[in-house]
């Protein structure tokens, strides 16, 4: 190709980003497949994208000194329009074509953009302190981060390991085509957790019918990714077999572990991190002597930041030496010794670490241990607090995660700390550099959230032990996150649902460890409370097997308490069996029908509401007249609930699901009757959209089937708008699909196929086994009409030819069927049976990936 004007090394325009340097194109961080010709076309008209450029400059610059005819070039602007979408480039007849996709902002120049702006980074912070005094540690570490699959960061704590970390992050994400994935471990407490972590940073969630980490590995085994896993120490040995798994199973992922011990790995590569190097203190004649060494400019620029005003003198210099010295130059140490200075000066400084140190080392001088200094000036900054602000950074301990200012006011509040003194304590915690504030992200509703360092933290729940204050301290927390669950509970069907999904979110862990604790502590019940409160929440966020296996503990302890069935109790199953049709429907159907049989003794009518619905739900594609009955008496309980919320959530759920089973049963009078009378019932609770969108969903469905095509058009696209408000990627996968199968109907398959190629990688991230086995038939169905037979008798070797995948039914089942029978009378017998040979030697990561570019 011919030179071009100089382009980024990386852009982006919607969910593309190209990258002309490594000859790239990614959708959603996905390379996709890109004839040679075809990029370099794209390359001309990305750099040109300000004019037209001419059919004879294209053939000339794209095909430099060969004659072509236009129809080649032609083919090849159909191609990426295929994959583009039409919209991408226009043609202007007479003229040529031009690149219309709009450039992110910043990003279309000619000048390089940064690589933190266009890699992927999961969960890195966005502020960082600078990096001091670690540039050769670096260096090393890049280096032998480029050979090797397997690099832990060790040292003490508090030495720096994470900072480093997030630095290497930072210079190397851009070489990793899906960027960097940097997973918090320090608020894990159950090592059973840990895979289902890595999976949460990722955002990879369980399949029904395999384990999550063989979903996990399978997704990394496609990755080209930096895996950063944080503070490994305390679940050394889980961390050990995952990163084997990984290395086993993956070579495109690199992993950078910090841990104060190595994994025990093979292949493993170990950096030992060594505190920074600090001045003698006897033998300093200058200030820039001073400052030569990485420990004394650490400390003088945290002095500063507490201190604007703090300089260094001939007076001074040797005091500010000696704390240095002293603190072994670990940086966190140096860090909070730093946070004094604002209190006392240098000298004042000195003093107290050489009199603490003294008594604390006496008769053991010899062997004084990285760890042991920090501890040393742990306790020594403990010991300088006011006994209050002592009481509140134990009790902080024990939450996981962080916590607002109302957790710790509310949790912390005994004696001898009254509520209205937490606000100034945890002010004065933070100045102390004992707690870390974190600044409101993006959602303009959520307060400030603090959180300890994991040395911090570790350090207060030993003191929390010492006083004997855990069990009571862990009570409250549990009150408190029952009580925080209740008030989330409402919030999820109104309009600011985002604000209190994102809330319920923050505060997984903190969740997590309140449902441990009700477990250990004998008070299953406010488990169950828990548990129940947030079903919204698991069912959205896709916790499904996680919170149906919490549910089943808490339900056995609680019968292991001897207690008699409670409302709680009861609610719990119904919750579960929600939760559980996602990846089990006939255990979905089992925890409803004992939850019917829990709440009929107590005449909960809410339990036997919400049960029978449900039941109804998973029984309905059997079009079987007695589920009919099941919506009807799930209608007759609901209506005698007494709270308002409930009440109302309940008949719009049930009337939601009666009426897809009207429409089902072709009665849809009944079911547009029933679809009005659900927006009625959520106008009472909030508004919430995503209801409304069902009722617009179904509504598009029974208008399809009557031919009005034109309104069925404006009632989905109505319904994926309320599915996008409310950030529902099931249902927005789910909306695309059917406004694929309306342009089918409207004999336009090229729209079909763009349409389900938008609304498979919904499911990408999400693979449970019925979206994306829909999504593939959706596109065989979509390649069939569009005269792509290979491509489609290829995805029947994935999905079966000798019958329709389970997962399909109704009219995309007939639609697979009929679009099978076309591609097998368009080929030859034996070309058919060679795709299928090929589709049947795909795995689903590699049939997604070939299905959303086949043709292209």
């Amino acid at each position: 190709m011919t030179h071009s004007p100089a382009l980024p090394d990386q852009l982006r325009f919607g969910r593309f980003e190209l990258r002309p340097e490594q000859r790239l194109l990614l959708l959603d961080g996905v390379p996709l497949t890109v004839g040679a010709r075809a990029f370099d076309l794209l390359l001309v008209l990305v750099a040109e994208r300000e004019r037209v450029v001419s059919l004879e400059e294209l053939l000339a610059r794209v095909w430099p000194g060969l004659v072509v005819e236009e129809n080649n070039l032609r083919q090849h602007v159909s191609s990426l329009r295929k994959l583009l979408g039409a919209q991408a480039l226009t043609t202007v007849p007479g003229r040529g074509y031009r690149f219309t996709l709009p450039l992110e902002e910043g990003l279309g120049k000619a000048s390089s953009p940064s690589a933190s702006t266009l890699t992927s980074y999961r969960g890195l912070p966005a502020n960082k302190p600078t990096l001091i005094g670690r540039e050769d540690d670096l260096s090393a570490v890049l280096e032998l981060l480029a050979g090797t699959h397997l690099l832990t960061l060790v040292g003490a704590g508090g030495v720096g390991k994470t900072r480093l970390a997030l630095e290497v992050a930072d210079r190397a994400g851009a070489g990793f085509a899906d960027g960097v994935c940097f997973v918090e471990l320090a608020p894990v407490t159950d090592p059973s957790l840990l895979v289902r972590t890595v999976a949460g940073a990722l955002d990879v969630h369980e399949e029904a019918t395999r384990p999550l980490l063989d979903t996990l590995l399978d997704v990394l085994r496609r990755r080209h990714l930096l895996l950063i896993l944080d503070n490994c120490e305390h679940l050394i040995e889980g961390c050990a077999a995952f990163a084997e798994q990984v290395l086993h199973h993956s070579h495109g992922t690199r992993m950078l572990a910090t841990s104060r011990e190595a994994l025990g790995v093979a292949g493993e590569v170990a950096w030992r991190l060594p505190s920074l190097r600090t001045a003698p203190p006897d033998a300093l004649d200058s200030v820039d002597g001073f400052l030569g060494f990485p420990a004394s400019r650490l400390f003088v620029e945290r002095a500063r930041a507490v201190a604007p005003d703090f300089r260094l003198t001939p007076a001074n210099l040797g005091a500010a030496a000696r704390v240095c010295h002293q603190l072994d130059g670990i940086p966190l140490a140096l860090e909070l010794a730093a946070a004094r200075v604002g209190a006392m000066t240098v000298e004042q400084l000195a003093e107290r670490l050489d009199d603490r140190f003294a008594l604390l080392t006496r008769g053991r001088r010899t062997s004084l241990l990285r760890h042991q200094t920090l501890r040393s000036l742990i306790d020594w900054s403990h010991d300088l607090l006011a006994e209050p602000e002592r009481v509140l950074l134990r009790r902080l301990s024990q939450f996981a995660g962080g916590w607002t200012l109302d957790a710790a006011e509310t949790v912390c509040s005994a004696a001898p700390i009254v509520r209205g003194q937490v606000l100034d304590l945890l002010a004065q915690l933070v100045e102390k550099s004992l707690v870390v504030l974190d600044a409101p992200g993006d959602d303009p509703g959520a307060g400030p959230r603090y959180r300890l360092l994991e040395t911090i933290r570790q350090y207060g729940l030993e003191k929390l032990l010492v006083a004997d204050e855990l069990e009571d301290t862990r009570g409250r927390h549990l009150a408190y996150c029952g009580e925080l669950a209740e008030r989330i509970r409402p919030m999820l069907t109104r309009t600011e649902q985002l604000h209190w999904h994102a809330r319920a979110e923050a505060e997984l862990d903190n969740f997590r460890l309140a449902l441990q604790w009700s477990l250990r502590s004998g008070q299953a019940e406010q488990g169950l409370r828990l548990f129940s409160s947030l079903t919204r929440f698991w069912y959205k966020n896709m916790h499904w097997k996680e919170m149906v296996g919490w549910q089943e503990r808490l339900a056995d302890a609680f019968c292991r308490e001897g207690r008699a069935p409670s409302i709680h109790y009861a609610r719990s199953f119904y919750g579960a069996g929600m939760l559980a049709t996602n990846f089990d429907p006939p255990l979905g159907r089992r925890l409803c029908e004992q939850c019917a049989e829990v709440s009929r003794p107590l005449e909960f009518d809410e339990g036997m509401a919400w049960s029978l619905m449900w039941m109804g739900y998973v029984d309905t594609r059997r079009r079987d007249a007695s589920t009919q009955q099941l919506f009807e008496d799930s209608l007759a309980y609901g209506r005698r609930i007494e709270d308002p919320w409930r009440q109302g959530f309940l008949l719009a759920q049930a009337l939601i699901c009666y009426a897809g089973y009207e429409a089902l049963m072709g009665r849809d009078e009944s079911a547009e009757a029933m679809v009005a009378e659900c927006e009625a019932q959520i106008a009472r609770i909030g508004n919430d959209k995503l209801y409304i969108g069902h009722g617009r969903a179904l509504l598009g469905t029974i208008a399809i089937r009557r031919g009005q095509f034109e309104r069925a058009h404006e009632l989905l696209v109505d319904s994926l708008a309320m599915y996008r408000a409310v950030e529902s990627n099931f249902d927005i996968a789910g909306s695309l699909a059917q406004q694929g199968f309306l342009a089918l109907r409207r004999k336009d398959p090229a729209q079909a196929l763009a349409l389900f190629r938008q609304s498979l990688p919904m499911h990408r991230n999400y693979p449970t086994s019925p979206g994306v086995t829909r999504g593939l038939a959706q596109l065989l169905v979509a390649y069939a009409a569009c005269g792509q037979p290979k491509v489609a008798a290829r995805l029947a070797g994935v999905l079966g030819v000798d019958a329709a995948p389970a997962e399909l039914s109704g009219a995309v089942k007939q639609a697979y069927e009929e679009a099978l029978i076309k591609v097998q009378r368009a080929l030859a017998p034996a070309e058919f049976v060679r795709e299928l040979e090929a589709g049947r030697s795909m795995d689903r990561e590699a049939a997604v990936s070939y299905a959303l570019v086949a043709g292209v």
